[in-house]
């Protein structure tokens, strides 16, 4: 937040972009330490926080190009499913190679039901598209999660 009221955008999508890697990755490895060794403390609050933060670093990008001028309000659609597509491919790419992660999961569901939320009140252009958008993004999420849980269980 000190970042972005100096202005200094890139070093904001420096630091939160940075700090998605680092999250993403504790949290790949915990997930694939966790049934070998009982991590569950640190596996959980890791992949809550990766999982929030691969959706919110694309929503973060989003409010500071609006905020600095590289989007108009009332041309957001394209921009906005550019990211809209970009956050969809990290979350399902990251939940694969963590199997089906619940936490992770669940964090990006839940930051997405909020897109859902927020977009449907709104009446700017394309709002009624993104609504669409996320709640798609929401569904895959979640039925990939479950379909990767299953798999995980019969091979068990």
């Amino acid at each position: 937040m000190p970042l972005f009221s100096q202005g200094l955008f890139w070093l904001c999508l420096l630091v939160i972009f940075g700090a998605l890697g680092c999250l993403a990755w504790a949290a790949l490895q915990l997930s694939r330490a966790r049934a070998e060794d009982g991590r569950t403390w640190a596996w959980l609050p890791l992949s809550l926080h990766a999982g929030w933060l691969s959706l919110a670093a694309f929503l973060n990008l989003a409010q500071s190009a609006l905020a600095f001028g590289w989007t108009r309000e009332d041309a957001q659609l394209v921009p906005s499913l550019l990211l809209f597509a970009a956050a969809a491919a990290l979350l399902l790419e990251l939940n694969r190679r963590m199997r089906g992660n619940f936490a992770y999961a669940a964090a990006a569901l839940w930051g997405l039901v909020a897109v859902v939320a927020e977009q449907s009140r709104s009446a700017l252009p394309g709002a009624g598209v993104a609504t669409w958008v996320a709640a798609a993004i929401a569904a895959l999420l979640a039925a990939q999660t479950l379909w990767l849980r299953a798999r995980q269980t019969r091979r068990a």
